[in-house]
Protein backbone atom coordinates (compact mmCIF):
# COMPACT_ATOMS: atom_id res chain seq x y z
CA UNK A 1 0.00 0.00 0.00
CA UNK A 2 1.07 3.41 -0.57
CA UNK A 3 1.83 5.82 2.24
CA UNK A 4 -0.27 8.34 0.95
CA UNK A 5 -4.14 7.70 -0.83
CA UNK A 6 -5.80 10.34 -2.75
CA UNK A 7 -9.57 10.80 -2.85
CA UNK A 8 -10.39 10.22 -6.49
CA UNK A 9 -13.18 12.90 -6.84
CA UNK A 10 -10.73 15.46 -6.00
CA UNK A 11 -6.56 14.51 -5.73
CA UNK A 12 -6.88 15.09 -1.67
CA UNK A 13 -5.03 13.44 0.81
CA UNK A 14 -7.16 11.54 2.76
CA UNK A 15 -5.92 10.95 6.46
CA UNK A 16 -4.46 7.96 7.67
CA UNK A 17 -4.91 6.35 11.31
CA UNK A 18 -2.24 3.08 12.03
CA UNK A 19 -1.78 0.92 15.22
CA UNK A 20 0.91 -1.51 15.54
CA UNK A 21 0.37 -4.71 17.93
CA UNK A 22 1.58 -7.70 18.88
CA UNK A 23 -1.09 -10.49 18.42
CA UNK A 24 -0.47 -12.36 22.01
CA UNK A 25 -2.71 -13.38 24.73
CA UNK A 26 -3.37 -10.05 26.07
CA UNK A 27 -5.83 -9.39 22.91
CA UNK A 28 -7.85 -13.00 23.51
CA UNK A 29 -8.28 -11.99 27.35
CA UNK A 30 -9.57 -8.91 26.91
CA UNK A 31 -12.13 -10.18 24.22
CA UNK A 32 -13.22 -12.81 26.86
CA UNK A 33 -13.62 -10.26 29.63
CA UNK A 34 -15.74 -8.46 27.35
CA UNK A 35 -17.59 -11.71 26.30
CA UNK A 36 -18.32 -12.26 30.37
CA UNK A 37 -19.14 -8.58 30.59
CA UNK A 38 -22.27 -9.10 28.14
CA UNK A 39 -23.02 -12.56 29.33
CA UNK A 40 -22.53 -11.06 33.17
CA UNK A 41 -26.24 -10.90 33.86
CA UNK A 42 -26.99 -14.76 32.70
CA UNK A 43 -24.31 -15.50 35.17
CA UNK A 44 -25.97 -14.13 37.86
CA UNK A 45 -29.54 -15.03 37.45
CA UNK A 46 -29.02 -18.66 36.98
CA UNK A 47 -26.92 -18.53 40.17
CA UNK A 48 -29.46 -16.87 41.95
CA UNK A 49 -32.05 -19.24 40.71
CA UNK A 50 -29.73 -22.23 42.19
CA UNK A 51 -29.87 -20.20 45.74
CA UNK A 52 -33.55 -19.50 45.17
CA UNK A 53 -34.62 -23.07 45.09
CA UNK A 54 -32.21 -24.23 47.46
CA UNK A 55 -33.60 -21.85 50.04
CA UNK A 56 -36.75 -22.99 49.27
CA UNK A 57 -35.83 -26.58 49.78
CA UNK A 58 -34.58 -25.64 53.65
CA UNK A 59 -37.74 -23.60 54.32
CA UNK A 60 -40.44 -25.60 52.65
CA UNK A 61 -42.78 -26.66 55.44
CA UNK A 62 -44.42 -29.88 54.23
CA UNK A 63 -41.03 -31.38 53.68
CA UNK A 64 -37.75 -29.49 54.41
CA UNK A 65 -34.46 -30.99 52.49
CA UNK A 66 -32.05 -29.04 54.48
CA UNK A 67 -28.97 -30.78 52.72
CA UNK A 68 -30.19 -30.82 49.17
CA UNK A 69 -30.82 -26.96 49.93
CA UNK A 70 -27.62 -26.36 51.13
CA UNK A 71 -26.15 -28.06 48.46
CA UNK A 72 -28.24 -26.62 46.03
CA UNK A 73 -27.14 -22.96 47.32
CA UNK A 74 -23.48 -24.02 47.35
CA UNK A 75 -23.58 -24.34 43.63
CA UNK A 76 -25.59 -21.20 43.38
CA UNK A 77 -22.77 -19.28 45.43
CA UNK A 78 -19.84 -21.08 43.26
CA UNK A 79 -21.77 -21.23 39.33
CA UNK A 80 -20.38 -17.97 38.36
CA UNK A 81 -16.80 -17.86 39.18
CA UNK A 82 -16.61 -21.37 37.96
CA UNK A 83 -18.35 -20.32 34.69
CA UNK A 84 -15.73 -17.30 34.76
CA UNK A 85 -12.30 -19.58 35.44
CA UNK A 86 -13.63 -22.27 32.78
CA UNK A 87 -13.88 -19.28 30.52
CA UNK A 88 -10.60 -18.20 31.02
CA UNK A 89 -9.03 -22.08 30.77
CA UNK A 90 -10.40 -22.47 27.56
CA UNK A 91 -9.26 -19.32 26.03
CA UNK A 92 -5.65 -19.99 27.58
CA UNK A 93 -5.74 -24.05 26.27
CA UNK A 94 -6.91 -22.52 22.96
CA UNK A 95 -4.18 -20.09 22.90
CA UNK A 96 -1.71 -22.34 23.47
CA UNK A 97 -2.43 -24.24 19.94
CA UNK A 98 -2.36 -21.27 18.04
CA UNK A 99 1.66 -21.11 16.69
CA UNK A 100 0.84 -17.27 15.63
CA UNK A 101 -0.15 -15.86 19.20
CA UNK A 102 3.19 -14.58 20.47
CA UNK A 103 4.93 -12.08 21.26
CA UNK A 104 6.90 -12.47 18.11
CA UNK A 105 3.53 -11.75 16.07
CA UNK A 106 3.19 -7.79 15.11
CA UNK A 107 -0.04 -6.64 13.43
CA UNK A 108 -0.20 -3.89 12.14
CA UNK A 109 -3.53 -1.78 11.51
CA UNK A 110 -3.96 0.86 8.85
CA UNK A 111 -7.24 2.53 8.36
CA UNK A 112 -8.20 4.90 5.81
CA UNK A 113 -11.70 6.72 5.53
CA UNK A 114 -12.06 3.54 2.77
CA UNK A 115 -10.46 0.66 4.09
CA UNK A 116 -8.29 -1.20 6.40
CA UNK A 117 -5.46 -2.65 5.78
CA UNK A 118 -4.27 -5.70 8.19
CA UNK A 119 -0.39 -6.86 7.91
CA UNK A 120 0.25 -9.85 10.39
CA UNK A 121 4.16 -10.55 10.71
CA UNK A 122 5.68 -13.90 12.80
CA UNK A 123 9.79 -13.35 12.13
CA UNK A 124 11.15 -14.30 8.57
CA UNK A 125 7.80 -17.16 8.84
CA UNK A 126 4.81 -15.57 8.22
CA UNK A 127 3.27 -12.81 6.56
CA UNK A 128 -0.22 -11.34 5.55
CA UNK A 129 -1.95 -8.60 3.99
CA UNK A 130 -5.81 -8.41 4.00
CA UNK A 131 -6.76 -5.01 2.84
CA UNK A 132 -10.88 -4.79 2.69
CA UNK A 133 -13.69 -2.01 2.69
CA UNK A 134 -15.84 -1.33 5.65
CA UNK A 135 -18.99 -2.72 4.34
CA UNK A 136 -16.87 -6.71 5.01
CA UNK A 137 -17.10 -5.78 8.82
CA UNK A 138 -20.25 -6.32 11.43
CA UNK A 139 -19.65 -3.50 13.65
CA UNK A 140 -17.35 -1.70 15.78
CA UNK A 141 -17.38 -1.76 19.54
CA UNK A 142 -15.39 1.34 21.18
CA UNK A 143 -14.10 0.88 24.92
CA UNK A 144 -11.98 3.22 26.66
CA UNK A 145 -8.85 1.27 26.21
CA UNK A 146 -9.74 -0.87 23.22
CA UNK A 147 -11.39 -1.42 19.79
CA UNK A 148 -13.29 -4.50 18.88
CA UNK A 149 -13.55 -4.97 15.41
CA UNK A 150 -16.17 -7.36 14.58
CA UNK A 151 -15.47 -9.47 11.23
CA UNK A 152 -18.78 -11.53 12.43
CA UNK A 153 -21.13 -12.38 15.53
CA UNK A 154 -18.18 -14.59 16.55
CA UNK A 155 -15.29 -13.34 15.49
CA UNK A 156 -13.08 -9.61 15.79
CA UNK A 157 -10.18 -7.93 16.15
CA UNK A 158 -9.03 -6.59 19.18
CA UNK A 159 -6.84 -3.00 19.15
CA UNK A 160 -5.59 -1.45 22.14
CA UNK A 161 -5.88 2.02 21.73
CA UNK A 162 -2.62 2.38 23.30
CA UNK A 163 -0.77 1.01 20.42
CA UNK A 164 -1.87 3.86 18.34
CA UNK A 165 1.48 5.27 16.26
CA UNK A 166 0.18 7.80 13.85
CA UNK A 167 -3.03 9.69 13.51
CA UNK A 168 -5.64 10.33 15.96
CA UNK A 169 -8.47 8.51 17.97
CA UNK A 170 -11.29 11.17 17.36
CA UNK A 171 -10.13 10.65 13.53
CA UNK A 172 -10.54 7.19 13.75
CA UNK A 173 -13.70 7.96 15.38
CA UNK A 174 -15.15 9.86 12.69
CA UNK A 175 -13.98 7.04 10.13
CA UNK A 176 -16.28 4.37 12.23
CA UNK A 177 -18.91 6.56 12.54
CA UNK A 178 -19.39 7.51 9.22
CA UNK A 179 -18.99 3.82 7.69
CA UNK A 180 -20.59 2.05 10.15
CA UNK A 181 -23.44 4.26 11.68
CA UNK A 182 -25.72 2.82 14.64
CA UNK A 183 -23.26 -0.25 13.92
CA UNK A 184 -20.47 1.62 15.48
CA UNK A 185 -20.87 1.51 19.40
CA UNK A 186 -19.14 4.22 22.21
CA UNK A 187 -18.85 2.39 25.39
Amino acid sequence: MEEIEYNNNNNTALCQIKFETKLNNQAAQSLARTSIKRLWWAYVLLSLIWIVVGVINIVNPDEPDVAFGITLIVVGVLFTPVCIAITFAVVNRNNKKMPLLSDETTETYVFTPDFVTLTQRKGSDYESTMRARYNCFNKVVSTSTHYYVYLSAQQCHVISKRDLVEGSLSDLDDIFARNFGAAFVRK
